[in-house]
């Protein structure tokens, strides 16, 4: 196993005894989240529920997971989810059970469901609160805590297992962090067991008045469950010095002497003034504490509200004066929640006053996050508005303050306590958060505080729809240095294509079917992959220019307008014209295009104007800051603003977070689960802006046979609704290509609910361009392999005000596992760049003889048949498990 991190750890045990203790001893080095019944205050310890029926697993990424099964049913069923995670995450999987709940079938099942995991076997645990009489060794401690004898059965030759907890701690971390092999199982008792009687003797060794008796009674001795093969970890048990510091106090207690007599009524009256002067003692206690900690909590509320109000108006310097009193007011009522969950536990409202303490100290927690980040935001306000430029020393102690406060809202979220309000608006931010947490560290790079940096950004037209996410009509060249846009230029791209000399032979559906006989810069996006149709960009740049570019940007009409609706309307002043979100596109269009002629700069004119104005307002901060963190997280969760770089390690980051259009395989392969994903890349032909009035909808009927076969029939289906007489619309001609799992089996195409006579598209244009070609029989398919997806290729046309289905069939190579105890499928629906949110809906039958365990979406199940429904705004995925019925 790997070496000790600092990353956070997580550790589940519903009841708590193990993992409490290693917890302790982890948290000095660590963030340890706790997933328990029992709540667990430290430091560095996030204690999160353990309520329901199923653990909810903290979305972080940990470096060790650490899961402790009882017996619990909850834990069992919840095993595939851990290690999900732990093989999402990379982690260390350790699974810590006893010798009374192992079974034989565990070590198979765990390290089938993940290769890097380990199975810890303890022994009888004891510990200094001895607890429930459970087990024999608990039980024998029991007999002498409360009756200072023990009472031994079968003549005292049972055999025992004892282990002290402090010593399965340490067998785990030595386990986790130095000598721990994957998939392994572990023995954390002692290589030689004692009797009953020896451990009496044992005991009575250093506590000579402790008595031993037999019972006559025979009784059925434990039934252990030991490991046949397993690596031992404590070869030489030292219990006998264990038990010496073992606390046992065993002394009889000496009832108290009977008081003087007194008589009824004087007793009476006594017992009444006691009474009284008890009520109002509780109610001056209790009274004081509870108003410090309401009148605390609310004037921090208060000013938690102001501080909101604050940012969304981008006032930070107010907004931090307002969280560092928001803090102050709850670190008072923190104080005063303390005193009253101490007074609450000894009158029987400990719970009550456990929960208001839970709720004051997570506001002070907020206000302590909100601080941090607050501060960073503010340097980087002064940084940026500064007269002087930003060193990049001061900009990296923004960042680290903005990372610490990024990483305690992670943790206040993890803890799953907040107040709904605040609760819902960290929900929505979450996205973000996760995405600024994840990048934070490229960012000097990207901003250039190493020397300057230069993009090349991409104006797409998702109205005329290409797989990189629309048209390339314009582009942009922006150069940064030490965190400021140094300078920015609009170009048309027929400026910079008319310049290209070499002869580059284009795709061949724009060959064919659009008749291009060259490759230029604005046709370059027709990679599916759009970090591949950004090199692509990139080289033609180069090929026409002679620019270099650090990294290409690709956004699109869609995100220009949702932009105008966080900004509100802007005003150009050389056009006298209002921009707003709703007519942003058409008025755009229409400079582009009306008396446009060979030569006209108008397009890149208005274009610059929208630019100089939209920087202008941004300036002057008179927006929603709040809409505008939503308008760019929508934005990046649904490719309308996408990143490429010609650095592997900078692709590589921005690719795992999804940010680049990537269509690799992100998803690890699970046993016992198969992959399905799906993904259309289309392409407007037709040279028109037709996608302005396409209406689009997916849905998919998956079928997974009792030999664990997966088929799938997708259909997609277009309604053109543009007229003769709509401006820039005209029939729909597209090329689709449909991304599946690699080595999918094509096996039929309906065209209108018509099944179509399959045959290879001519894609050599040495045969299609050849005199006397004759357009094959039937439906021309293309069949390609790319990136470890299968794809296929097909020419699609919608004529105006008509509708039109495209279905395709197919086989997936890869079965369902549906002959173990629990099987999965997992798919992928991939949005394309620039599409907005179509409906989607998934059809899937399964075999009658499994039920569905659970899903990660709310699905409808009908028995065998479950209906899944959301719109393709963003990738949708879905995560099934099924077990036996």
């Amino acid at each position: 196993m790997s070496s000790l991190s600092s990353s956070p750890i997580l550790i589940v045990d519903k009841k708590g005894v193990i993992g409490q203790a290693l917890a302790r001893e982890l948290e000095a080095g660590h963030i340890v989240i706790f997933v328990s019944s029992q709540h667990l205050a430290g430091k560095n310890i996030i204690s999160v529920p353990f309520n329901k029926k199923i653990p909810r697993i903290p979305d972080n990424s940990f470096s060790k997971i650490f899961v402790i099964y009882s017996g619990e049913r909850e834990i069992e069923e919840s095993l595939p989810a851990f290690a999900a995670k732990a093989s999402q995450t990379r982690a260390d999987l350790l699974l810590i059970t006893s010798i009374f709940h192992y079974r034989d079938k565990l070590p198979g099942y765990l390290f089938s469901l993940y290769a890097r995991a380990c199975l810890l076997v303890v022994g009888d645990l004891f510990t200094e609160t001895v607890g429930e009489a459970s087990t024999p060794v608990t039980s024998l401690l029991m007999q002498v805590k409360h009756e200072g004898r023990l009472q031994l059965t079968n003549s005292g030759l049972d055999i025992l297992f004892p282990i002290a907890l402090i010593d399965v701690v340490q067998a785990t971390i030595m386990v986790a962090f130095t000598q721990g092999e994957n998939g392994t199982v572990y023995a954390v008792f002692p290589a030689h067991p004692v009797t009953q009687l020896s451990f009496a003797r044992l005991l009575q060794k250093h506590h000579p008045l402790l008595g031993i008796d037999f019972s006559k009674q025979k009784q059925q001795a434990s039934l252990y469950h030991l490991p046949s093969s397993a690596q031992p970890v404590l070869t030489d048990y030292p219990l006998e010095r264990r038990l010496t510091e073992f606390p046992l106090d065993f002394n009889p207690k000496i009832p108290a002497k009977a008081s003087k007599r007194t008589r009824p009524g004087k007793q009476r009256k006594s017992v009444k003034n006691k009474i009284a002067f008890t009520f109002a003692c509780l109610f001056f206690v209790l009274t004081l504490p509870l108003l410090l900690t309401l009148g605390g909590s609310m004037v921090g509320g208060v000013f938690l509200k102001a501080a909101e109000q604050q940012v969304d108006r981008g006032q930070l310097e107010s907004a931090l004066a307002s969280v560092r009193a928001a803090s102050s007011s709850f670190l008072l009522a923190d104080q005063a929640a303390s005193l009253l969950g101490s007074m609450g536990s000894r009158v029987g409202l400990g719970r009550e006053t456990e929960y208001i303490q839970r709720l004051v100290h997570t506001g002070h927690e907020i206000s302590e996050a909100g601080a941090q980040l607050l501060s960073s935001g503010v340097a980087f306000q002064t940084l940026l508005g500064s007269s002087q430029e930003p060193t990049k020393q001061a900009y990296l102690d923004a960042v680290n303050n903005l990372k610490e406060g990024l990483s305690s809202l992670q943790a206040i979220q993890a803890e799953d306590s907040l107040p709904q309000n605040y609760k819902k608006q960290l929900d929505s931010l979450q996205a973000p958060i996760s995405l600024l947490a994840n990048t934070l560290d490229a960012t000097p790079v990207l901003l250039g505080f190493d020397g300057e940096r230069h993009y090349l950004v991409l104006f797409q037209n998702n109205f005329e729809l290409r797989p990189g996410g629309g048209f390339i009509g314009s582009y942009g060249l922006l150069t940064i240095q030490n965190g400021r846009v140094k300078d920015m230029s609009i170009h048309n791209v027929y400026d910079a294509d008319g310049k290209l000399t070499a002869d580059i032979a284009p795709p061949f559906p724009l060959q064919r079917f659009m008749g291009a006989s060259h490759w230029f810069l604005r046709d370059s996006n027709f990679d599916p992959d759009f970090p591949t149709s950004a090199s692509q960009a990139a080289s033609f740049l180069k090929l026409e220019t002679g620019q270099n570019v650090d990294g290409v940007i690709g956004i699109d009409v869609s995100f220009l307008s949702n932009l105008l609706g966080a900004t509100g309307p802007i005003t150009l002043p050389d056009y006298q014209q209002r921009l707003t979100k709703d007519n942003f596109y058409l008025l755009t269009q229409s400079h582009a295009e009306d008396n446009s002629f060979p030569g006209s700069t108008q397009k890149q004119d208005f274009l610059r104007s929208a630019e100089q104005a939209l920087l202008s307002h941004l300036q002057n901060r008179q927006f929603s800051h709040q809409k505008m963190v939503s308008v760019l997280a929508d934005a990046l969760a649904q490719k309308h603003l996408l990143f490429a770089f010609p650095d592997p390690t900078m692709q590589k980051l921005f690719s795992v977070n999804n940010l680049s259009g990537d269509i690799t395989e992100k998803r690890l392969v699970q046993s016992g689960t198969v992959l399905d994903s799906l993904q259309a890349s289309e392409a407007n032909i037709g040279q028109n802006k037709s996608n302005f009035y396409l209406k689009r909808s997916v849905e998919q009927q998956a079928t997974i046979d009792g030999e664990g076969q997966v088929m799938d029939v997708v259909t997609y289906k277009y309604t053109n609704t543009s007229t003769k007489a709509s401006k820039f619309g005209g029939d729909y001609k597209a090329y689709l290509r449909v991304l599946v799992p690699q080595d999918t089996t094509l096996t039929g195409v309906m065209v209108d609910h018509q099944e179509q006579r399959i045959t290879a598209m001519a894609t050599d244009p040495r045969v299609y361009r050849a005199r006397g070609f004759k357009t094959p029989v039937g439906l021309e398919v293309e069949q390609e392999s790319e990136k470890g997806r299968t794809v296929f290729g097909l020419l699609v046309t919608v004529p105006m005000g008509q509708t039109r289905t495209v279905s395709l069939s197919y086989t997936l190579n890869a079965k369902a596992a549906i002959d173990k105890q629990e099987w999965s499928y997992g798919l992928l629906v991939a949005k394309q760049p620039g599409t907005l949110s179509d409906p989607y809906r998934l059809n899937l039958t399964y075999p009658v003889d499994s039920k569905l365990l659970r899903s990660s979406s709310p699905v409808n199940d009908l028995g065998g048949k479950l209906v899944f429904e959301s719109t393709l705004a963003t990738d949708q995925e879905l995560q099934l498990s099924f077990v036996e019925r």
